[in-house]
């Protein structure tokens, strides 16, 4: 399998499965909160910059986009 396989894949059980991306969402959104815990940042700023870090990582699950950046 490969990278853009992998990434097709993840695309697909994503959009099929509204579960499976909400549980990665906030899987991903844990790990960016537990990273900024150690940072002077207000409470509310920390929840929002993880909110749209993990809506950006979740969009990186396209696989048109990366097949369009050359990743085979």
């Amino acid at each position: 399998m490969t990278k853009l396989d992998a990434i097709a894949h993840l695309e697909m059980a994503m959009s099929h499965n509204k579960q499976f991306k909400k549980d990665w969402k906030q899987f991903i959104e844990i790990i960016i909160m537990e990273e900024l815990d150690d940072l002077q940042v207000r409470p509310l700023a920390r929840q929002e910059a993880a909110d749209k870090i993990s809506n950006r990582v979740i969009g990186l699950f396209d696989a048109g986009w990366w097949h369009a950046q050359g990743l085979k």
